[in-house]
């Protein structure tokens, strides 16, 4: 349908209200012809895009959604199913390079002609005010974590050193096997809760390459992983380098890397380690102005969702046999690096990523 008939229809009186009605609410109202070419953005949608009303008309799909593909397949597919659709998705603003976390939702205008009605809502301000409560829960259970696992290492210490003093005594080897196993299910418990107090020391700030990071991760992998797992690569060569504890965030990567793994070693699947520089990412309440984020995506089965306030406490797992005790160590390194740890999980697509400022990485700590 021509750009003129669209107008021309739009020009009744009850066009006119239409076109005002859509400039007046929050969610991003776009329309696009059945040649992918914009016909109608209202005002939400001219905010989350960074993009003029008047210029923008005509622009084609692909264009306007440069940043993210998931929103120009799904528009395709309605166009040619005849079917609605919606999907998770991130924008970004061509003016000022803000990033909008939001649900796009498809769905196809039939009279003479075919439309695609697109719907953008944000859902950025209900991710913030869910990270402010994780962030408060998180701060009183590390708090009780570590009043706990104190309480814990004081009886085990005297149950060690007592169970020491009765095998010196004992008379027969057959008796001290008793003793030994006391010993060691003393130290094995020792080194759980030392696990959760992360018990690893100042960090040793350097600039570190980011890539030596992902790549050392990767080889230890690449060797240790199921043969149905693919690992790939999606590499920013431009990343400049961060001041961090190498070994640290070493370890935090591979207990994330790891846990995808897992989750689709049951089925073939791949795990991607992906690293970008991000503009005015916001992390556990903070807006970060230049990022450098070091991510790993799976294609697994996702975490529960009504796991996903609790996965970094510790003690928390998804697996049987798990320990739970992988992702909050990892917290605790990347913090201490000065840097966060976001999470977002759906069937088929979970990512974590460790997000480090690059405005302020060299201040003391």
């Amino acid at each position: 349908m021509p750009l003129a008939s669209v107008k021309k229809a739009c020009s009744t009186e009850l066009g006119d209200l239409i076109l005002e009605a859509m400039d007046n609410v929050s969610i991003g109202i776009i329309i696009f012809d059945d040649e992918y070419k914009l016909l109608s953005i209202n005002i939400a949608a001219q905010s989350f895009l960074g993009l003029g009303k008047h210029s923008s008309i005509g622009n084609a799909l692909d264009e306007v959604f440069f940043f993210s593909a998931a929103i120009p397949d799904m528009c395709k597919k309605t166009l040619v199913n005849n079917n609605s659709y919606d999907c998770y998705a991130e924008v970004l603003s061509k003016i000022n390079q803000v990033s909008t976390n939001v649900i796009a939702k498809s769905s196809l205008i039939e009279n003479q002609d075919r439309f695609i009605l697109l719907e953008l809502i944000d859902i950025t301000k209900n991710e913030a005010l869910r990270d402010e409560r994780l962030n408060s829960q998180q701060q009183l259970n590390k708090k009780l974590a570590r009043q706990l696992a104190h309480e814990i290492k004081n009886p085990l210490g005297g149950l060690r050193g007592a169970a020491q003093l009765l095998d010196r005594k004992l008379p027969s080897q057959e008796l001290q096997k008793y003793t030994k196993i006391i010993i060691h299910e003393s130290d094995r418990l020792t080194s759980l809760v030392d696990s959760i107090l992360v018990t690893s020391g100042r960090p040793a700030m350097k600039e570190v390459n980011p890539h030596e990071i992902t790549e050392r991760v990767f080889a230890l992998l690449q060797k240790s992983s199921p043969k149905g797992v693919s690992l790939l690569k999606d590499y920013d060569p431009s990343l400049p380098p961060i001041y961090v504890d190498f070994n640290q965030i070493v370890q935090a990567y591979l207990n994330i890397a790891k846990n995808a793994v897992e989750a689709i070693s049951d089925n073939d699947g791949t795990v991607t380690f992906k690293t970008r520089i991000e503009f005015n990412r916001v992390a556990h309440l903070r807006r970060i102005p230049i990022a450098a984020t070091l991510s790993v995506i799976d294609d697994g089965p996702g975490i529960p969702e009504e796991l996903m306030d609790n996965i970094f406490y510790p003690l928390v797992s998804t697996k049987e046999t798990g320990s739970g005790l992988g992702l909050a160590i990892a917290q605790g390194l990347v913090e201490r690096n000065k840097g966060s740890i976001a999470a977002k999980s759906r069937p088929q697509y979970t990512v974590f990523s460790l997000i480090f400022p690059l405005s302020d990485t060299r201040e003391t700590l």
